[in-house]
This record gives structure tokens, sequence and C-alpha cells, in this order.
């Protein structure tokens, strides 16, 4: 760990690559449960509300819109340098990373079409849009460090 480093700064970090929003992974058949739906947004807002943590996915940056609190941010890139990423990172095989970035990519557009009627790809729901796959890592969380602390600095 490196000396000086925030909480907030050591959360971020230890999210690299992961989806950790909610305990159970999005996949195809939940995008279609109205129950589901509302317990995420349950959960996002309670989260939220804490004005503490780091939310990934489960169409947050919809959820949490109107909320002056959060940073709306997307980590993304091309999928076939996304899939060679977390194969480096996961340590697995390219052909599996291929397969599961196609499935979450699909997923997760699934979800928010579905009960948001936007496209997870459109810039305006997000404040702050990241290449992760061209930008170091490390770097992303800087960025989004200090994103958080200029939203904290001007409320």
């Amino acid at each position: 760990m490196q000396v000086g480093m925030s909480k907030l700064e050591r959360v971020l970090r230890g999210f690299i690559g992961q989806d950790v929003g909610a305990p159970v992974p999005i996949t195809p058949e939940l995008t279609v449960d109205e129950d589901f739906r509302r317990a995420t947004e349950e959960v996002l807002l309670a989260q939220a509300a804490t004005g503490e943590g780091v939310i990934l996915g489960r169409a947050a940056a919809i959820v949490l819109r109107d909320r002056p609190n959060v940073v709306r941010a997307r980590l993304d890139g091309p999928p076939a340098r996304r899939a060679a990423q977390a194969a480096r990172l996961e340590e697995i095989e390219l052909s599996e990373a291929e397969h599961t970035v196609e499935q979450l990519d699909r997923a997760h557009a699934e979800y928010v079409k579905r009960f948001y009627g936007a496209d997870i790809r459109d810039p305006s729901l997000y404040d702050l849009v990241l290449d992760s796959t061209a930008i170091e890592l490390d770097t992303c969380v800087e960025l989004l460090v200090t994103a958080v602390r200029s939203l904290r600095s001007a409320s």
C-alpha cells in the first residue's frame, strides 16, 4: 500500500476490474425480474445516502442521477481490449474473458434498456467516461479520486 493513500483511494484500487456492487451478478435471466430491480434500487439509494463507497454497475448512474453527491463514472474500452485486460488481471484464458465480456455487456445493456429505457453507452449518463484499456488502471483510479474530491470541495 502506498503511504498517504486515503481510504477512498484504497477502496477504489481494491475494486479495479471487479463488479461488486451487489452480491448477485447480473445475468440475462435477472434482466426481467422487477423485484430484483426494485431491491437493487433500494440498496443503491441506501448506500448513496451514506456518502461513502463505490458502486459498480447495477444502473447506478441512472438510479443516482439526481444525487448531487455522486460521481457517475464509466470505465470502458473496446471489447477486445477489455477482454485481454480481464484475461491478464484475472489470469484466465482469453477465450473465457471474451465470452464473459460479451455476456456481461449484453446483460448490462439489456437491464438498463428494459428498466430505464436508456442506452448504457450514452455518455450523458456519466460525469466521467474513461477508456480503462488505454489509460493505466492506477491513473483511472487517480482520476476518479480527483473527481470525488472535486465534488466534495464544491459542496
